[in-house]
């Protein structure tokens, strides 16, 4: 036997031990509970999700899915935390929403690349983004202001969480479509500090979720300009879709689900199947449905991936055109 070809059944004898201990190692996985790490914060609509299915998930899975909220750095924390897992072996997974993928793109240097550190699992739900404007301001739709902002450049203020949100990003959509200036101003935190300034019109608009901006609409202080989605919402069937305005890039938050890059395929394909059966379940559908107006969705792991990449694309091309330097 010559040395190549040795060398060679070597090779094929290694990757076919390899290859069986994958899939010895996959029909007994979960052996153990699994530990979910939560980007969203508590009660927050994201949060509401995960909890819905789990347990459905626990039932499809054998093991229960130990949940824990990490919310710092916009979500950041939490994907460092997951991606960095040795060994990728399914037992820590990551619940997170698309926004933070607009961190990636303008910041410097997050520890972490959304599309290459982390395996897909599913797009669990889908959640609209409401530009909302004071009741009072003196315009009564998104065309109307837009005419307003061109003939007052720099006199409308806009809500933003910080340079590095999606709240920033989708401002630079607004003002690089239609070539408006309106200026950004920065609050900490998310919808509960900026939303209560917009009724105040201490700022003259803002993007918020379902959740925040329902209050503000119900009793009429606030107005709403436009929604993301391909298709109007359920609950506010008046308000036009951004698409409607020829505006793209203003993209509905969905909520999705990772595991560290190296998971074995029959691992996640199992993970997969669990998610998909707990999201077809009609209590599960119902509870998600209540807590937060999101649609469920439940995806392949394939289009979570060209989601992710998709996202990060267009982002990248906003934050180019609109001169942001990661910070």
């Amino acid at each position: 036997m010559t040395k190549t070809i040795r060398h060679l059944m070597q090779m094929f004898l290694g990757a076919w031990v390899l290859m069986a201990a994958c899939s010895v190692g996959a029909q007994e996985y979960p052996s153990r509970p699994i530990r979910m790490i939560l980007m969203p914060s508590p009660g927050s609509s994201g949060d509401l999700i995960m909890r819905s299915l789990a347990p459905e998930m626990n039932k499809a899975l054998g093991q229960p899915l130990v949940m824990e909220n990490m919310p710092g750095a916009g979500g950041i924390l939490a994907a460092r935390l997951v991606a960095k897992q040795v060994p990728a072996d399914g037992y820590t997974l990551l619940g997170t929403a698309s926004t933070v993928l607009a961190t990636q793109i303008v910041s410097k240097d997050i520890g972490l690349d959304f599309a290459k550190d982390l395996a897909p699992i599913s797009i669990l739900a889908e959640g609209p983004i409401i530009f909302v404007t004071p009741a009072g301001a003196p315009w009564a739709n998104f065309t109307e202001m837009i005419a307003y902002a061109r003939a007052n450049p720099g006199k409308l203020n806009s809500a933003v969480v910080g340079p590095t949100d999606f709240t920033a990003l989708f401002m630079h959509v607004i003002r690089q479509r239609f070539g408006v200036n309106i200026v950004d101003v920065p609050y900490k935190g998310a919808g509960g500090a900026y939303i209560p300034a917009t009724i105040a019109n201490e700022v003259q608009m803002a993007f918020g979720g379902e959740v925040q901006i329902a209050g503000g609409v119900a009793n009429k202080s606030l107005r709403i300009l436009a929604v993301s989605g391909s298709q109007r919402m359920k609950n506010y069937p008046d308000a036009p879709t951004f698409e409607e305005f020829g505006v793209q890039g203003v993209d509905s938050t969905i909520n999705v689900m990772f595991a560290p890059l190296g998971t074995p395929a029959p691992i996640l394909d199992k993970l997969n199947a669990a998610v998909l059966r707990a999201l077809s379940t009609p209590e599960v559908r119902e509870r998600i449905t209540k807590a937060t107006n999101w649609i469920v969705v439940g995806s392949s792991r394939e289009a979570l991936g060209q989601a992710v990449s998709l996202r990060l694309q267009r982002y990248a091309a906003v934050a180019n055109a609109a001169g942001i330097k990661p910070e």
